[in-house]
């Protein structure tokens, strides 16, 4: 469910960059909550199917303006 889908985006962003400073566990933080909230508008993981980059990356910007919180790159870091 959510949980886990948060889980797998904190998780993963952790992993992608390695980065265990409080900025990167915020970051983490951001992209669990980002892929969890997809989850719920779905039976399942029905909607993480057709999920596009470009809905992450709106979806966290929507939630860098409602929290103040800085979404900077999405899920996955830019190379």
């Amino acid at each position: 469910g959510a949980g886990d889908t948060f889980a797998g985006g904190f998780v993963g962003r952790l992993a992608e960059t390695g980065d265990l400073s409080f900025e990167g566990m915020h970051r983490a933080l951001l992209a669990g909550t980002v892929a969890a909230s997809f989850n719920v508008e779905a039976f399942s993981a029905a909607r993480l199917r057709d999920l596009r980059r470009e809905e992450l990356d709106a979806r966290g910007r929507r939630l860098e303006k409602i929290a103040g919180w800085t979404w900077n790159g999405g899920l996955v870091p830019q190379r």
